[in-house]
């Protein structure tokens, strides 16, 4: 599990002010990763550094003022192989259907292995 809350990537910034002027966007899935960033800015980041597996929100909830989150489980079976689960990325698209990084999180160090 991640610790560390996602921030926005320069195109999850773009998506964002495109739905403030209106734009609805969608969330589409998660990914997760075992990559590091090794000095690199997240926020230019248009996918994860070393995607292992993606999987699909299940739930939104916006009962919290200002404040929206999603929810999505993956079962480990899925995962091939043991792996440092640094990465987390959220991926939305807006109404041009071209899906983007919205919102990445790298754990570095504090990461944790999914077996």
């Amino acid at each position: 599990m991640i610790a560390t809350a996602p921030a926005l990537t320069e195109q999850g910034k773009s998506l964002l002010m495109r739905a403030i002027g209106g734009e609805q966007i969608t969330f589409t899935r998660f990914k997760v990763g075992s990559g590091s960033l090794g000095g690199q800015s997240a926020d230019a980041l248009t996918d994860l550094i070393t995607p292992v597996l993606a999987f699909s929100i299940t739930d939104m909830d916006d009962s919290q003022e200002g404040l929206l989150a999603l929810t999505g489980e993956f079962d480990n079976e899925e995962v091939e192989a043991d792996f440092t689960w640094r990465e987390l990325g959220i991926f939305a698209k807006g109404e041009d259907n071209i899906e983007v990084l919205y919102a990445y999180s790298n754990d570095g160090e504090n990461a944790s292995i999914v077996r």
